[in-house]
């Protein structure tokens, strides 16, 4: 068994329900051949970085999951005939890829602040910071002039 990540852009034409039964029919395949769902990441309506198919924008789907090598093939064939995906692609992840994958679940499991308030945080530190360097430049200062 190995990992896969398949990254697959449908038309945004699709409501949100049609987009689900479609990456429901993924899911099956997948569990269908023996393989299991790692992670699945939805995500709305995004704007593409060029335009595909007269489209320029589309819901994004990435699925990480575990299945025999002899399953890609008919997943990308069902790819191919569904005419509501307008790119695919599927990778083999190597153990270094799984552990950033890992790594970065994690790092989204644990970073719940918004991003004004990480942006307020670096602004604290790095005023603390300079206010550091001021009280040692006035240390100095006075050394000096003892």
């Amino acid at each position: 068994m190995n990992y896969y990540e398949t990254n697959i852009i449908i038309k945004p034409t699709l409501s949100k329900v049609e987009v689900k039964k479609l990456v429901d029919q993924v899911v099956d395949i997948i569990k269908k051949n023996s393989g299991s769902i790692v992670h699945q990441h939805n995500s709305e309506v995004k704007q593409l970085a060029y335009t595909i198919q007269k489209y320029e924008k589309g819901y994004y789907q990435i699925l990480e999951f575990e299945a025999p090598p002899a399953l890609v093939q008919p997943l990308e064939v069902f790819y191919q005939r569904e005419e509501a995906i307008i790119r695919y692609i599927t990778i083999a992840l190597d153990k270094y890829a799984i552990t950033y994958n890992e790594q970065k679940k994690l790092s989204n499991k644990i970073s719940t602040k918004s991003s004004s308030e990480v942006l307020y945080d670096k602004e604290e530190k790095f005023n603390k910071k300079n206010l550091n360097i001021q009280s040692t430049q006035q240390d100095e200062k006075e050394q000096e002039s003892k």
